[in-house]
């Protein structure tokens, strides 16, 4: 894993190749901690609203997955004095305010903070990788596991991300991988399940297709 001083060597990094991008760096001197450097919220988010569907069916139809995806809403745009409430038990997408991009050599991971989780607060589910080679904003998997509704303000630092270095540069980056499914300057926030090869698969052998 990288130290502070390793984190802006890379940062500021003569080689493009071996730089970390972290863009806007807002204030290096006090994101930047012993092992990590934190992170902002942005300002979108994406809710799924109440839907008469009994559950989530991966393998769904083609015509019931578009049908579901008319309650995944992209709110309004937030500010400092507008914004997004996180109801308890209550999940949220959303995204970083700084694009980031790592070398091919670099494998970040994206964590909470403990001022915030001890309000409750989470800031990712399960998928805390980011995969050598990545461009983009990265996702936030918001959930409130506290008992009052938490008010998130975009620009609020609410995540940290660290660094490990891997003793090989990976052959094809993330972004340049064609099987990458978030690769892009502007990652979606809704999942890109559907174009799971696997799921496909299972799908076809379910309808008989």
């Amino acid at each position: 894993m990288l130290s502070d001083l390793q984190i802006m060597e890379r940062i500021v990094a003569d080689n493009p190749e071996q730089r970390i991008v972290i863009s806007p760096l807002v204030a290096a001197a006090e994101q930047l901690g012993p092992s990590s450097i934190n992170v902002h919220l942005g300002t979108e988010f994406l809710i799924v609203e109440p839907s008469n569907r009994h559950s989530f069916d991966p393998l769904m139809t083609e015509d019931e997955y578009k049908s579901w995806l008319k309650h995944a809403r992209v709110t309004a745009k937030y500010s400092l004095g507008n914004p997004f409430v996180l109801h308890p038990w209550e999940f949220a997408l959303a995204n970083t305010l700084e694009y980031i991009k790592l070398p091919r050599d670099i494998m970040g991971r994206i964590d909470g903070r403990s001022t915030w989780a001890r309000q409750g607060l989470q800031i990712h589910a399960t998928a805390g990788n980011i995969h050598p080679g990545t461009q983009g904003f990265v996702v936030f998997e918001l959930g409130n596991v506290g008992p009052v509704p938490i008010l998130l303000y975009p620009g609020m630092p609410i995540a940290q991300l660290t660094f490990d270095e891997l003793r090989v540069s990976v052959d094809i980056g993330y972004f340049d991988n064609i099987a990458s499914r978030y690769s892009g300057f502007r990652q979606t926030l809704w999942s890109a399940y559907p174009n799971d090869g696997v799921l496909q698969a299972m799908r076809a052998a379910k309808y008989g297709k």
